[in-house]
C-alpha cells in the first residue's frame, strides 16, 4: 500500500488543497498557524472512528460556511497484489476493484445539518471518484476501521491515560494470569485484607462505631471494618517506574514521561499490526525534548518497519534528521492555503554526500529563504559582513548553507520544489588548453562554472556543454576569459537567482578592497604573496585570519559592492 494523493475542500483554513506525490511517510511542515494541526485532523477524521463520531462541528466548516460540504479524499495505490497490507484491504473491500484496478480512492464528506447542529458524515470508497460507493456500517463504525488502525501521538503528555489503556488491553486477555498465579493472588489477598482488617487504627474505628451504634439501638452487635482489594481492582494501583542502578525512582520529568508514553503507544501498535494497517499521526512530539532523544525518535521513525505508514508534523529539524525515502509536505500561505511535496531521496550519484545533504536539507526546508555557497571560506565571509552590519537574516528565517563543493543540483531542485526561494552563489571556473584546430589558433576555454549554472536550471544537456572560443590571444589570459563570460551570462543567471563570481571569489573580494590591499597585508603579516594568494593557499584557516582584520567599512563595501549582490537579494534589499 502507498498513498497517492490527499484533497481537502471546505475543512477549516482549507478552502481547497490538493497534495500529490505522496508515500507511506510523510513529513508536513510550514510556519505557525499555517494549517499543519488542522491536516492532521483531516486524516484522522477520514480513518479513526473515535474521531468521526464526534461529527463536524460549524468551526470545522471553512470560514464557517455551512453551505458547503467538506471533502476530504485519500487516494491509496494497491498495485503489489503480493504485498500482505494490500491483501488486508482486498479482504475487505470484496470485488470492489477489477483485476486490472490498483487504485481505492477513499473518501469522507460532510453536510451540515442545521437542526442537529453538526455536520453529518458519509465515508464512500471505489475504484474512482466517480464510481465511489458507500462504505458498509454497522452503528458508529464502518468497514474502514476493521481495516486500518490510526495511532495518533502528539506533544501533550497523557501517560498514565495510555498505560491504563495498555494495561487493560494485556490483562484482559484470558491468559494474562494462569491458574497458579492466580491461585497465590487470591491467598495473598485475602491474607492482606485480614491484615488492614486487623490494623489497631481499624479495630478502633470498629469499636467506637460499635458503642455509638448501640447507643442508637440496644442489638449488642459489634461492627466490623473488612478489606476489599479484589483482582479486579488492583491493577488500579500499577504505575511505571524507573530502575537504574538498583534504584527504582518514578516516571517524572516532561522528557522522560514522554518517552515512556511513545514506547507504550508503539506497543499497542505492535499489538495490532497483525489484524491491521497502523497509520501513525505524529504531531510536534519535540516539544520539551532534547535533542539527543529527538534524534533516538528520528531513527526509530524512520528506520523501524512499525512506523510504515506515517503523517508527521514537526518544526524540529532534529526530529528528521534521519529521514530518507519520504515526502515532504510544505504549506504556504498564499492567500489561500497551498501545499508543496516533493519526494525525498538522495540520488545514486550523491551518495557519498547522504549525511552532509540530509543534515543541511533537514535545516533549509523549514526556512523561508536560502543561500548556497560553495564552501566554509564564502559562509564565513558572508556571515562576517553580515552580522557587523546588524542583519539579522538568522531570525527572518533565512539561512546560509555550504555545498562543500559545486554539487549545487539536489539541494536546488529539493528546495525549489517546495516553494523555497533559493540563492546561489558559485565561481567562475574555466579551464584553458591550447588547440591544434585551425578553427581556435589560441586554444579553448572549457567554461566550467557557466555550464555548472546552465545545468542547475536545467537549460543545458551534456551535448550542449559550452566553450569558449578563443580567437582573441588576449582571451588566452584566464582572467580575460573569465570577465569576457561575466559579462556575457551575468544577467540572464541573476534572473534565476544565480549569482556568478567576476573571477572567483578571493580576486572579487580583493578588487573591491584594494585600498586597503597595503595595510590587510601588514596585519596579516603577508610578504611574500598577494592577499589572494594567501585565501586560496589554506583557505579556511587563512580566511579566518583575514575576518579578523576587516571592520565595518570594509563589511559595507562588500555588502554594497554588484560582486556580492546575493547578499542584498537574501536580506530582500
Amino acid at each position: 500500500m502507498n498513498f497517492k494523493e490527499l484533497y481537502i475542500e471546505n475543512f477549516r483554513n482549507f478552502k481547497e488543497i490538493k497534495l500529490e506525490k505522496l508515500t507511506q511517510k510523510n513529513i508536513v511542515f510550514g510556519e505557525n498557524d499555517i494549517g499543519k494541526t488542522n491536516l492532521i485532523h483531516a486524516l484522522r477524521l477520514l480513518f479513526d472512528w473515535k474521531i468521526r463520531k464526534e461529527q463536524c462541528l460549524e468551526s470545522d466548516f471553512h470560514r464557517r460556511d455551512t453551505t458547503n460540504t467538506i471533502v476530504i479524499r485519500v487516494l491509496l495505490d494497491l498495485s503489489d497484489s503480493d504485498n500482505e497490507d494490500n491483501k488486508k484491504i482486498f479482504a475487505k473491500i470484496k470485488g470492489l476493484l477489477k483485476a486490472d484496478e490498483k487504485d481505492l480512492f477513499l473518501e469522507l464528506t460532510a453536510n451540515y445539518n442545521s437542526e442537529s447542529l453538526c455536520g453529518e458524515i458519509t465515508l464512500k470508497w471505489g475504484p474512482s471518484i466517480e464510481q465511489l460507493v458507500d462504505i458498509p456500517q454497522k452503528f458508529q463504525r464502518y468497514e474502514i476501521d476493521d481495516i486500518f488502525n490510526p495511532v495518533y501521538i502528539d506533544s501533550s503528555i497523557k501517560l498514565e491515560e495510555v498505560f491504563k489503556r495498555y494495561l487493560k488491553k494485556k490483562i484482559n486477555k484470558s491468559n494474562a494470569i494462569n491458574d497458579d498465579e492466580l491461585c497465590l493472588l487470591n491467598t495473598n489477598i485475602d491474607n492482606l485484607n485480614n491484615h488492614i482488617g486487623s490494623l489497631k487504627v481499624v479495630t478502633t474505628i470498629a469499636d467506637e462505631l460499635s458503642v455509638e451504634y448501640n447507643n442508637y439501638k440496644l442489638e449488642n452487635m459489634n461492627i466490623k471494618i473488612k478489606s476489599e482489594i479484589e483482582i479486579d481492582n488492583i491493577y488500579s494501583k500499577l504505575n511505571p517506574y524507573i530502575e537504574f542502578e538498583d534504584k527504582t525512582y518514578p516516571t517524572c520529568g516532561d522528557g522522560r514521561k514522554k518517552i515512556m508514553e511513545y514506547s507504550l503507544l508503539t506497543l499497542l501498535a505492535k499489538e495490532d499490526e497483525e489484524k491491521k494497517i497502523n497509520i501513525f499521526f505524529i504531531e510536534e512530539v519535540e516539544n520539551h525534548l532534547h535533542r539527543s532523544v529527538q534524534l533516538s525518535i528520528s531513527k526509530q521513525l524512520f528506520q523501524d518497519q512499525l512506523f510504515k505508514y506515517m503523517f508527521l508534523s514537526t518544526h524540529s529539524s532534529f526530529l528528521i534528521k534521519k529521514i530518507e525515502n519520504a515526502t515532504l509536505i510544505k504549506l504556504i500561505s498564499d492567500g489561500n492555503i497551498i501545499g508543496k511535496s516533493v519526494y525525498y531521496k538522495i540520488p545514486d550519484e550523491y551518495q557519498y554526500l547522504k549525511n552532509k545533504m540530509t543534515d543541511d536539507l533537514t535545516e533549509a526546508i523549514f526556512a523561508k529563504k536560502v543561500l548556497l555557497v560553495e564552501g566554509p571560506s564564502e559562509k564565513q565571509l558572508f556571515d562576517k559582513v553580515l552580522s557587523t552590519l546588524n542583519k539579522d537574516y538568522e531570525t527572518e528565517n533565512k539561512i546560509i548553507i555550504s555545498v562543500n563543493g559545486v554539487d549545487f543540483k539536489p539541494y536546488y531542485d529539493i528546495l525549489n520544489k517546495l516553494g523555497i526561494d533559493v540563492i546561489i552563489k558559485t565561481d567562475n571556473d574555466i579551464s584553458i588548453y591550447k588547440n591544434s584546430t585551425t578553427n581556435y589558433p589560441y586554444g579553448r576555454a572549457s567554461c566550467i562554472g557557466i555550464n555548472r549554472c546552465l545545468n542547475i536550471i536545467e537549460v543545458l544537456s551534456e551535448k550542449d556543454l559550452k566553450f569558449l572560443s578563443i580567437d582573441d590571444q588576449n582571451l588566452f589570459n584566464i582572467i580575460k576569459s573569465k570577465e569576457y563570460l561575466y559579462s556575457k551570462y551575468d544577467v540572464f543567471f541573476k534572473s534565476h537567482n544565480i549569482y556568478l563570481s567576476k573571477i572567483d571569489l578571493e580576486n572579487d573580494l580583493m578588487d573591491i578592497l584594494t585600498q586597503y590591499s597595503k595595510k590587510l597585508k601588514d596585519e596579516l603579516e603577508i610578504s611574500e604573496e598577494t592577499i589572494v594568494e594567501f585565501l586560496q593557499k589554506a583557505k579556511v584557516k587563512n580566511m579566518i585570519k583575514f575576518l579578523e582584520k576587516i571592520k565595518e567599512v570594509q563589511c559595507r563595501e562588500i555588502y554594497d559592492s554588484d560582486k556580492f549582490e546575493c547578499l542584498k537579494k537574501l536580506c530582500d534589499e
